[in-house]
């Protein structure tokens, strides 16, 4: 890390200093000098300093905090090899119940509409049987929402379904697995889905007669963020990689065409160019331009890169 820092570009006084040979002729050394002072006042007046250097700049404590840049120090961790698969969404076949009436007899009553969330227990109606004629209730046997209902006061049973209640609280993603990955996919392996893991729960063949199997993921959808149908695309981590110094991919930025991340040095952040090795949705190897326990910036690195562009664009003018 400490060779990035041989290409720092030239001081500012380095400029001015170019600046004052190409004026000595006029006698204006005496008006260069007193520029030069008048900005370095004007440096001093913002909450960041700049050192002189293009590639780095100064920050105090309690601008860091309040601008929500956080850092880390650099250690060893894992990368995963992926493989992208496609899935649908599906309904948990026993999570579906068609709800009947357990004697035959005349609806006394309903209590619940299609659409309607229900709790296990409720009481869905109140039927009248034919051989006792003392009145019973239809319960529901478990939480979920009423997708069908046939059935309505004064109304016979007549030994057919009058709820269909259905739980959508879980749910699976059926991942096609076509033959050029099923030696790579198995069973257990976790399934990286909008940045959220999953674990593959089985394997099963496809019966529809296409050149795929299906590894099925359960989902937890008590929020009922998911929906039946829905194509998903997930990364099956099928192998993980111990790396000397990993870091998250939002730390790095790009600096004139270099990827970099700001390391910090008491208040002192500099732009540092890495070399990068394996990379996955989350972490990226770093091979060189950081060592192992420097610190460096995870979070809000782009308020840094801001602070160095707009530094630079003030030098330049």
């Amino acid at each position: 890390a400490g060779q990035d820092h041989e290409h720092e570009s030239p001081h500012q006084d380095e400029y001015k200093i170019d600046e004052h040979d190409e004026h000595d002729e006029h006698g204006d050394n005496d008006h260069d000098h007193d520029q030069h002072a008048h900005d370095e006042h004007n440096e001093d007046e913002h909450g960041h300093e700049e050192d002189g250097h293009s590639d780095s700049v100064t920050i105090d404590a309690l601008t860091a905090e309040q601008s929500g840049i956080k850092t880390a120090m650099a250690r060893s961790g894992d990368i995963a090899t992926t493989r992208r698969v496609f899935a649908k969404v599906a309904n948990d076949p026993s999570q579906i119940s068609h709800i009947g009436a357990r004697f035959d007899g005349t609806i006394i009553q309903v209590n619940a509409s299609v659409g309607d969330r229900v709790k296990k227990g409720m009481k869905l109606a109140r039927i009248e049987s034919n051989q006792s004629l003392h009145p019973y209730y239809v319960n529901a046997p478990f939480d979920g929402i009423i997708i069908e209902r046939h059935a309505n006061p004064g109304e016979l049973t007549q030994d057919q379904p009058l709820f269909t209640l259905f739980n959508d609280n879980i749910l699976w993603a059926e991942f096609k697995i076509f033959p050029n990955q099923m030696l790579a996919v198995k069973q257990g392996q976790d399934v990286i889905i909008d940045n959220e893991v999953f674990r593959i729960a089985h394997i099963i063949p496809n019966t529809s007669g296409g050149p795929y199997e299906l590894a099925r993921v359960r989902l937890d959808n008590h929020d009922h963020g998911w929906r039946a149908g829905v194509m998903v695309k997930g990364d099956v981590v099928t192998q993980r990689k111990t790396v000397a110094i990993r870091i998250p991919n939002q730390a790095m930025q790009q600096v004139e065409g270099n990827t970099v991340v700001f390391i910090k040095r008491d208040n002192e952040y500099t732009a540092s160019p890495v070399t990068l090795g394996l990379q996955d949705h989350q972490f990226s190897e770093v091979i060189s331009g950081l060592s192992i326990n420097d610190e460096y910036v995870v979070d809000n690195s782009y308020l840094i890169k801001a602070d160095i562009e707009k530094a630079g664009a003030e030098h330049v003018h």
